[in-house]
């Protein structure tokens, strides 16, 4: 007996070696953020994130910093931490000299024992910094410490990376967010002391996998989850499903089905076998089971697709989708939930992008090129664009307090999509992929009017629902805002556009909406500007206007709203001009579809005394449209094709016609799409209007 107590005391020496170590798990493409408590825009920074560093041409440490809920590393708690600006965190604060910049293997004695690492990085750009953030609320928080705008050693680009700390669990993830130009050699993983520590596959040479795009959303993002203890040898989660709820793949028009499909990831350290995982599904009522039939390696992914369709009755049903695995005692990650709904009709949807700019704003012309651009290209039949100016002459205060208040907001130019996320203009034609598969709830039709003689805009609008309303699915609002487009003012000063885009000044290829901005001045004088898709008015508030749809509507039902009248101001053009009705969510706050009218003159014979009946049809059309009128008497017409600027682009017509009905072709074929105008001249009279063409 004297002999088994060292042997014991030896067996339970190498059974804490063996379990006091970390295992993790690369969630690459995650598309995500980890637990998603984090939404924020990585760049530029949303409010409150604290900054602890400053950039250095040698690498630094941070100032200490405490950690805001209890931590525990490598199975024993830890309250303070500080940063290098050469990616390390460590939990050893009296670490001295900070290491260099130039990755390698570990473990390494230039590591502070009790570290994390994406060593490689290099902060010593103006714009540099290292800033923390806690997401959530107790016991589930977690703590962020972001490398923002960082550089990499011999590299001109930029790169974001971020350590997590996530109460309760203990969990460290290193997240992958953006880079752009930036050959990156990392090291990530974490060191425990001079002889242990465990790296992710790839160090010191890892790269970013979020090289393909900067966009500032987490739909790019990668990261690596760090668990304290021994991987399981069963163990499965289920990554994703769809159709997601709110896209049209997760409504059916009834009688239809719904196919499900998703992804799960093998997280044991052994292999799942053919037919030894299963997937279900469950609407409240009934279970499907799926025996997938395919072997699964450990951390290999697997997508599926149950072969039994879901077909929902009207209105929606709460699913339930999970996977079950002989052995997995961790259900924590095992289920999802999504919300499948039968709909009477497939609403036609529409993608709202509110830009928010203004005249004193050098970046925003960016904003300019892109609302052009998406105007003019297949899509633009598709998308509702608004530009909400703030602090210039085009300011409409009420809209800009609600644009610039939205969550994530924080900086300009941006654009709001739908108001469900906030982006950079230039990435508006993803955006735009993103959501226009998005369920619109309702198909809208609005009917403007206006009356030349009064200047009274009279705006009805009819919101037809593919879909049950009731208040434990959201309140509804419709909003009007008035655009108008070719707003021009030769006033100077705060009618100036300015812009830092200015003779080649950025490394960047900026033309459109009629300018070569990197030829034009730094302050562009307003006698040259043609502002296009400026919200000149909103009716109601920047939420809409309450009662305008009733708190419980049923599936199929129209309900129909006149907005009080609107008086046009003198200096507004109304041929320029279209009344954009928005169906709003009230719970959500989000646009869920959005449709125009363009304005239809009343009181005609008070500005015309020989056209009637003055139209162009169809409207709009891709190649051929005809422009139809009535000739009081015989009079010299001209017919012409202009652009958004005021240019004439196509003479059309030109010569005597005798009274009576006529019609003119307009051929479309060789203009890009876009919206032009149709002036129709008729003696001394002139009558213009509004046309689409897609593509």
């Amino acid at each position: 007996m004297k002999k088994a107590l060292p042997i014991l005391m030896l067996f339970m020496a190498i059974s804490f070696v063996g379990f006091s170590q970390y295992y993790y798990l690369p969630w690459i493409n995650a598309g995500t953020n980890p637990g998603g408590l984090n939404n924020d825009a990585e760049q530029p920074a949303t409010a409150g994130w604290t900054a602890i560093c400053n950039p250095s041409a040698t690498p630094i440490w941070s100032s200490t910093v405490t950690i805001p809920f209890t931590f525990n590393f490598n199975g024993a708690p830890v309250t303070q931490y500080k940063v290098s600006t050469s990616g390390i965190l460590t939990f050893t604060t009296s670490a001295g000299t900070a290491p260099s910049s130039t990755s390698a293997t570990i473990p390494n004695a230039a590591i502070p024992n009790n570290s994390v690492c994406v060593w490689g990085l290099s902060g010593f750009g103006a714009n540099d910094s290292i800033k923390t953030k806690t997401f959530g609320t107790s016991p589930n928080r977690q703590h962020w410490v972001q490398f923002v705008s960082y550089d990499c050693p011999s590299a001109t680009g930029w790169t974001y990376w971020s350590f997590v700390l996530e109460e309760t669990t203990n969990k460290i993830y290193i997240v992958d967010h953006r880079s752009y130009n930036a050959p990156l050699a990392l090291t990530l993983g974490i060191q425990i002391n001079s002889t242990t520590a465990i790296q992710v596959t790839g160090s010191p040479t890892i790269g970013s996998n979020a090289t393909t795009t900067a966009d500032p959303s987490p739909v790019d993002n990668t990261y690596y989850e760090f668990i304290y203890g021994t991987q399981p040898a069963n163990s499965v989660a289920l990554l994703n499903i769809a159709p997601t709820t709110g896209t049209s793949a997760s409504y059916a028009v009834v009688p239809g089905n719904i196919t499900i499909t998703g992804n799960v990831k093998n997280i044991g350290s052994t292999g799942i076998a053919a037919n030894g995982l299963t997937i279900k599904y469950n609407d409240g009522v009934s279970t499907v089971s799926y025996v997938y039939p395919n072997a699964v390696a450990s951390m290999a992914n697997a997508a599926f697709t149950i072969p039994t369709a879901y077909a929902p009755a009207a209105g929606p049903h709460n699913m339930k989708v999970w996977v079950e695995l002989t052995g997995d005692s961790n259900h924590n990650d095992d289920t999802l939930a999504t919300v499948l709904t039968g709909a009477d009709f497939m609403p036609v949807h529409k993608v709202t992008f509110e830009e928010e700019t203004g005249t004193w704003c050098g970046w925003c012309v960016r904003g300019f090129v892109f609302l052009d651009s998406i105007a003019h290209s297949s899509y633009g039949a598709n998308c509702e664009l608004i530009a909400v100016h703030d602090a210039d002459p085009m300011t409409v205060t009420a809209y800009d307090a609600g644009a610039t208040t939205m969550p994530g907001f924080s900086g300009f130019p941006s654009i709001e999509v739908d108001r469900k996320v906030i982006d950079d203009p230039s990435y508006i034609f993803d955006e735009y992929t993103a959501h226009i598969g998005d369920f619109g709830i309702a198909d809208i039709t609005v009917t403007p009017s206006f009356n030349w003689a009064t200047r009274a805009l009279t705006v009805s609008a009819a919101a037809h629902f593919a879909v049950p309303v009731a208040p434990a699915t959201g309140a509804y609002n419709l909003a009007l805002v008035i655009v108008e487009d070719s707003v021009h003012n030769t006033s100077g000063g705060t009618w100036d556009q300015h812009n830092y885009y200015s003779f080649q000044s950025q490394n960047i290829a900026l033309s459109g909406a009629g300018h070569n901005f990197q030829t034009d001045p730094q302050v562009i004088p307003s006698a040259q500007m043609w502002y296009n898709y400026v919200g000149e008015a909103i009716l109601g508030s920047y939420t809409g206007t309450s009662g305008s749809i009733p708190v419980t509507v049923v599936s199929g039902a129209t309900q129909n709203y006149t907005f009080p009248a609107y008086s046009v101001p003198a200096g507004s053009n109304p041929v320029h001009m279209r009344a954009i009705v928005m169906l709003i969510n009230t719970t959500t706050g989000q646009i869920v579809n959005s449709n125009h009218g363009v304005l239809s003159p009343t009181g005609v014979t008070e500005i015309s005394n020989s056209v009637a009946g003055f139209n162009v049809y169809p409207n709009p059309f891709s190649t051929t449209s005809n422009v139809n009128f009535n000739l009081k008497n015989e009079s010299n017409v001209t017919v012409t094709v202009g652009d958004v600027l005021g240019q004439t682009v196509m003479n059309v017509f030109s010569g005597t016609m005798a009274q009576g009905d006529h019609s003119i072709a307009v051929n479309g074929t060789n203009l890009p799409a876009g919206i032009y105008f149709v002036t129709l001249k008729a003696g001394e009279n002139t009558m213009t209007q509004k046309i689409s063409i897609i593509k």
